[in-house]
């Protein structure tokens, strides 16, 4: 864990105001931004990450996968990301495992060719989902 990135991190999630406020006195998606932090500061090998930009609102979601982004170009980190946003996922993703519905298994296993740069960018990320989903 690095203590000397904390602040750094913390205003990068917009929470350097609330880096003192205890858990139950602040919102859900500060709440969430905090988790994210939290992961970020801890640079761990690998992380675990269940929908965690779902509550918060797009401005906000979208400067916390610019941010994930940049870390991980920082520090790769292998990461396990489950979304059900398909531009969400194309941004993120080197690679999209689409799962059946129950009982869940694999149906397609689809390669992200995006670099880093790519990935910041919204219409090279459409491009991609449409290559990808056939879709916008």
């Amino acid at each position: 864990m690095r203590l000397a990135h904390i602040p750094e991190i913390l205003e990068r999630v917009g929470l350097t105001e609330a880096a003192s406020a205890y858990p139950e006195m602040i919102s859900l998606g500060m709440q969430r931004r905090a988790a994210l932090a939290r992961a970020f500061v801890l640079e761990p090998e690998v992380l675990l990450m269940d929908e965690p930009f779902v509550s918060l609102d797009d401005p906000t979601a979208h400067s916390l996968r610019e941010l994930l982004v940049e870390l991980w170009s920082r520090r790769p980190t292998t990461v396990l990301f489950v979304t059900h946003d398909r531009a969400e996922a194309v941004m993120l993703a080197t690679r999209i495992l689409r799962l059946s519905t129950g009982p869940a298994t694999i149906v397609g296993d689809i390669p992200v060719s995006l670099s880093v740069a790519d990935r910041l960018d919204r219409e090279k990320v459409r491009t991609e989902q449409r290559r990808i989903f056939g879709e916008a």
